[in-house]
């Protein structure tokens, strides 16, 4: 089965671009909602590209960030590195 990284990363990317428009025209309920989506679709991104088995909803996500053993900040800057370095995938 091919990897879906590539959509969902595009997906993000789209989100992002609807959450700064959202911005641009004072629409703030809508800017905060395409921004949170566009973090869920690039941390699915991101675990196709690792090859997991994937994220699928928000409680998902919950259980993934919950069950990390170090502090939330410093899975914040581990993120941030580990998605510069699939920044190939795009």
């Amino acid at each position: 089965m091919p990897s879906r990284a590539k959509n969902w990363l595009k997906q993000a990317e789209r989100d992002l671009e609807q959450a700064r428009s959202s911005q641009r025209d004072a629409r703030h309920e809508w800017a905060c909602f395409a921004a949170q989506q566009s973090v869920e679709n690039a941390v699915k991104a991101l675990h196709y590209a690792r090859g997991d088995w994937g994220v699928g909803s928000d409680v998902d996500l919950v259980a993934v960030v919950a069950a990390a053993e170090s502090p939330f900040e410093h899975r914040a800057l581990e993120w941030d590195l580990t998605l510069a370095f699939y920044a190939h995938v795009a």
